[in-house]
């Protein structure tokens, strides 16, 4: 069975209003046998990513990129959970190990899907511009997908954006696939990021086809 985007997702953020945890409210559709869940982080508290439930079933991590510049930590963490419940709305909950400004959360399903490949990662902590992650083991018939995080500079996704939060204390987040290559990018003024990426494959004999829904329910804090 081929992989395929059932929803391109949404996200939720914080701001400046202290935090140490976020919920998205979603109904996955039927189909869908992936929820991937992406957290970020940017602020001046040095925090880790505890968790991530779905109607209370705790998400397996997958890769997490985390970086730091003067007393900006930046991180991010690609979470996901096989064969999600369907057809009801649950809570999609990440928890951090404290309080701060500048979380986000955002996600995505997908159906046909068999095994990660390999992950990726690429962070910055001097001033950069274009963030990018190449995921080396992507093959013909794969999704790449990825997500960056920076702290305060606009990312412009060069693939197709499947959830984007730009929050008021100055935390991004863009989650992105495609289907040509391994690589996935971004374009941005100078600024400091961290980035994630691994290759979504289909059972053997299974090949990458269009996505069957694009159900855009995105949210972004102002």
């Amino acid at each position: 069975m081929a992989v395929a985007l059932v929803q391109a997702g949404g996200s939720t953020g914080n701001g400046y209003s202290s935090a140490s945890s976020l919920t998205i409210s979603l109904t996955v559709t039927a189909g869908a046998n992936l929820l991937r869940a992406q957290a970020a982080h940017a602020g001046a508290a040095n925090l880790t990513i505890s968790g991530i439930t779905y109607n209370g079933v705790a998400l397996t991590q997958v890769v997490e990129a985390s970086t730091t510049n003067g007393s900006t930590y930046i991180r991010t963490g690609m979470w996901a959970l096989q064969n999600p419940p369907t057809g009801t709305a649950y809570n999609l909950v990440v928890t951090f190990s404290g309080s701060d400004t500048g979380l986000a959360l955002g996600w995505d399903t997908w159906s046909g899907f068999d095994h990660f490949g390999t992950p990726s990662t690429n962070s910055v902590s001097a001033n950069t511009v274009n963030p990018s992650v190449t995921v080396t083991d992507w093959a013909t018939g794969d999704y790449a997908i990825g997500a960056v995080a920076a702290n305060w500079t606009t990312v412009t996704a060069a693939d197709t954006q499947n959830f984007y939060i730009a929050d008021n204390a100055g935390c991004e987040l863009s989650g992105v696939y495609q289907t040509a290559d391994g690589a996935l990018n971004w374009t941005s003024a100078l600024g400091v990021w961290g980035c994630v990426g691994v290759s979504l494959k289909p059972a053997a004999g299974g090949s990458s086809v269009m996505p069957i829904i694009a159900n855009h329910n995105m949210r972004r804090r102002a």
